[in-house]
């Protein structure tokens, strides 16, 4: 596949279109971590309230009842009715900051943030891209300008004759080297059986002569005459 076919597959505006959707995407995903992260922090804040609020509720019940909230001992000097008014304004104050943070809890969920699938890109940025489209162009350009120009060997190529192809041949082989070597595995076969028709039997000779001399007829008129006496002479 050329530059050019390579470059006019990717649709390059749609591939700046996608790297800019890419950027928003990454702002509304970084968006979405810092809301969790606010979010995470004043739920914090507020557990961290709530406990104070648990104890000054204790305290405030204790000074109530004319009882130090620290020692237990009886509480009845002038020193009571201002420890007790510190204890409720500290009371106030930290109920009224639980209800400011869970209002910043429910505007940050209240926050519609879209993410949507993350766009696929061709080019890890929108430069590159960019940069491809220039290419492109350039190469496009190009291609005109050489359709344009004269083929110098146009009229030479007119003039050649037809050339019929035909059918494609058969093979046995994948290529021509094995063939080759077939071809020589073959002959070097057909040496050996030849070789091998030329050599002389060494056993021809020892074989003949042994079918000549070494081979005897049996005479059994003999051991029948002696084997019919020695059964006579046990009858007698």
């Amino acid at each position: 596949m050329t530059s050019a076919e390579k470059l006019a597959r990717i649709d390059i505006v749609q591939e700046i279109l996608a790297h800019r959707a890419l950027v928003e995407y990454n702002n509304k995903t970084k968006e979405i971590a810092d809301r969790d992260k606010e979010v995470t922090r004043l739920n914090k804040d507020v557990e961290k309230e709530n406990k104070l609020i648990e104890k000054l509720n204790v305290e405030i019940i204790k000074l109530l009842a004319h009882q130090c909230y620290a020692c237990g001992q009886d509480f009845h000097d002038e020193q009571h009715t201002k420890v007790l008014e510190d204890k409720e304004k500290m009371l106030t104050d930290a109920q009224d900051h639980v209800a400011a943070l869970l209002n910043q809890i429910k505007e940050q969920n209240d926050k519609d943030i879209v993410l949507g699938d993350k766009p696929k890109t061709h080019y890890n940025t929108e430069a590159e891209a960019i940069r491809h489209g220039s290419e492109a162009e350039n190469i496009r350009t190009k291609i005109l300008e050489k359709e344009k120009e004269a083929d110098p060997y146009a009229e030479q190529l007119a003039e050649l004759p037809e050339v019929t192809v035909g059918p494609m041949p058969g093979t046995h082989y994948d290529t021509e080297s094995q063939a080759i070597e077939h071809r020589s595995k073959v002959a070097g076969l057909f040496q050996q059986i030849e070789a091998k028709a030329a050599e002389t039997d060494p056993y021809d000779e020892q074989v003949t002569e042994m079918e000549s001399n070494a081979l005897q007829a049996i005479d059994f008129e003999a051991i029948n005459k002696l084997t019919k006496t020695m059964e006579h002479q046990k009858f007698l």
